[in-house]
């Protein structure tokens, strides 16, 4: 019966505590002491207790008595409140590196950038110089080399390649010796000089030299037309004939240099072209009937054909506006 009143008193007295202790939020919660073993007399039998208090009995009045749960409570500390932890500020992000630089050794140079310029697509522009076309042959004919004037364009597909077009027309004195051309063996007759049209195209890989100055080959073919006029006699004979034309193919070989005088917008260029004639063709090439009217003719005249071309070679000079 004392153990039970004991008890009941341990749990108001922890009860109160309690209470306390929720109406102070921060305060620590108290230590539990352990609880005191049962106290025993000499033989082993639990010792009475007093029903006051209810600790055991000790016989005298002077003993120390167990404190009370009130006491407990009263003497317990609070301990402070303690503030919630924060997040820590984020560290500032460093600083960018230099994007010109890397970890490159010895350091990388930045080079100036160039200005653009135009790009190179074609050559457009005139020609002029020497064509030479010398006459097959010991027949007493002979062609002079004339003055060619004319055109052309170039086409530049990539850096190293290009394609030209050229058109120009020659005239090519004809030097007669007597009888050469007939009718009779010492008739003396003047052949007007020929008219050539000439046009070719030429597939021209090139050498870069440097942006301004380029180096160039070419291979190619071309087309040409003759005319020749009437010959004259040069006595009292008064001799007619028709006008005679003609055609031929040329397969061509050339060379040349071309220099930027204004670079990328103006190109001067010279070069040399060799040319194998083959398909030599039409009346120019045949002989021809020749009407005598003073005095009139007994039989059918005819003048002698014209020698064709051994070789063709010129030297041109041109200037051309780049586009």
């Amino acid at each position: 019966m004392v153990r039970l009143r004991y008890g009941a008193r341990v749990l108001a007295g922890v009860l109160a505590g309690a209470s306390a202790a929720s109406a102070q939020p921060a305060a620590a919660p108290p230590a539990a002491e352990p609880a005191a073993p049962a106290a025993t007399d000499a033989a082993g039998a639990p010792a009475a207790q007093d029903e006051a208090t209810g600790s055991p009995s000790t016989g005298s009045d002077d003993s120390p008595t167990r404190p009370s749960a009130d006491d407990t409570a009263a003497s317990t500390v609070t301990a402070p409140a303690q503030p919630e932890p924060t997040e820590a500020p984020a560290a500032a992000a460093p600083p960018l590196p230099d994007p010109t630089t890397d970890a490159q050794e010895p350091r990388p140079v930045a080079g100036e950038t160039e200005p653009d310029t135009p790009m190179r697509n074609v050559d457009l522009g005139p020609d002029a110089g020497i064509w030479a076309r010398p006459a097959q042959g010991n027949t007493g004919v002979s062609y002079s080399a004339g003055f060619a004037w004319g055109a052309h364009a170039r086409l530049e597909i990539v850096d190293w390649m290009g394609l030209r077009a050229l058109v120009n027309a020659t005239r090519h004195a004809v030097s007669v010796e007597r009888g050469a051309l007939g009718p009779t063996a010492d008739t003396e007759v003047e052949q007007p000089s020929l008219r050539v049209i000439y046009l070719a195209a030429l597939l021209e890989p090139t050498w870069v030299v440097t942006p301004r100055l380029r180096v160039w080959g070419g291979l190619g073919g071309g087309w040409a037309t003759i005319e020749a006029p009437p010959p004259r006699d040069l006595g009292d004979t008064e001799l007619y004939s028709a006008r005679r034309t003609g055609v031929y193919l040329d397969l061509l070989a050339a060379l040349g240099i071309t220099f930027d005088v204004v670079r990328d917008w103006m190109a001067a260029s010279v070069s040399v072209t060799g040319g194998l004639p083959v398909n030599q063709s039409g009346a120019v090439f045949r002989s021809v009937q020749v009407l005598q009217q003073n005095p009139p003719a007994e039989e059918i005249q005819h003048y002698e054909a014209l020698p064709k071309f051994a070789g063709s070679v010129s030297i041109l000079a041109g200037v051309g506006i780049l586009l």
